[in-house]
């Protein structure tokens, strides 16, 4: 599978859709890799995610995502977060 099409499983698993509800990301970001990371990038076998503000700071998100990763593309080794600066 590729990187895309497993970001937009988990962006659409009950368990995003709870965070998009939480964190009010609505109308056509719902259920979207872009309502939830601003970029998303792979270098190598690392895979950089920089969430939108609105999902910063969710408690379990990227240990559950690097988890949902690895076990569907086991050639990425890394999952990281790119916080923002300032």
């Amino acid at each position: 599978s590729s990187v895309g099409v497993v970001l937009t499983e988990f962006v659409q698993s009950d368990y995003a859709r709870a965070v998009f509800n939480t964190r009010r990301v609505g109308g056509s970001d719902y259920g979207q890799i872009h309502g939830m990371f601003d970029s998303v990038r792979l270098v190598g076998t690392r895979l950089e995610l920089k969430p939108r503000q609105a999902c910063e700071n969710v408690e379990g998100l990227f240990d559950r995502l690097a988890k949902y990763l690895r076990a569907r593309i086991p050639q990425i080794k890394d999952v990281v977060e790119i916080i923002r600066d300032g």
